[in-house]
């Protein structure tokens, strides 16, 4: 079957050989991922939901240590989370019927 096609298109190389030119893709460190999580919770629990809020309120509710690049990591990728209105001026969380139409974050 299929396995066999796929087989066949190994290279007879070693293992070794094969993946010493690639650059490996690490995983996200446990620290980093742990981080992200607590800062939707922590955001979650002191935001309004489903009402519309600038950037700069997020901001203001972060906690003091936040890397930002997390932040905007956790907006774009927590679409079941946050959401912007369609001139990306302003951010929701947690949309219900007041922001449900508003599409997920676009960096």
């Amino acid at each position: 079957g299929s396995m066999a096609c796929i087989a066949a298109k190994v290279p007879t190389t070693s293992i070794a050989g094969m993946t010493s030119g690639y650059v490996k893709c690490r995983p996200t460190p446990v620290k980093v991922v742990e981080k992200r999580i607590h800062l939707v919770s922590h955001l979650v629990d002191r935001l309004p939901h489903d009402a519309p809020l600038f950037l700069e309120e997020l901001l203001d509710t972060c906690p003091l240590d936040t890397d930002y690049r997390q932040l905007l990591w956790v907006l774009r990728h927590r679409c079941d989370v946050f959401r912007e209105n369609e001139a990306r001026t302003l951010l929701c969380v947690h949309a219900a019927s007041r922001c449900c139409s508003w599409k997920p974050v676009d960096g």
